[in-house]
């Protein structure tokens, strides 16, 4: 659809161009040759961020999904970090990330 409008609007400009005398036939099937380069870089860079957002998306359900990963907060009292020693001053919470 997209292409199809991009097309429809590009084919009017550049005849717009010839009938003006502001480019040749020659001039016009070069740029015509650069616009195809165009759109088929971006057909595969839209083809790249639908893969990686599919990919992602997996990713974020697997963890979302498995009860197994689970988000571990650890907080302790004297505010240092890395491994927190047992103690009445130290507070350790699991938070399912699914309810």
């Amino acid at each position: 659809m997209v292409k199809s409008l991009v097309i429809t609007v590009l084919d009017g400009i550049f005849d717009d161009l010839v009938e003006n005398n502001v480019l040749n036939t020659e001039e016009l099937h070069t740029l015509g040759k650069c616009v195809k380069i165009i759109v088929h870089n971006a057909e595969n860079l839209v083809d790249d961020i639908t893969e990686t957002a599919q990919t992602a998306g997996k990713m974020c359900r697997d963890h979302l999904c498995n009860p197994e990963k689970q988000l571990s907060l650890d907080i302790s009292s004297d505010g240092e970090r890395g491994p927190n020693t047992p103690g009445p001053h130290n507070l350790q919470q699991r938070i399912p990330l699914s309810s």
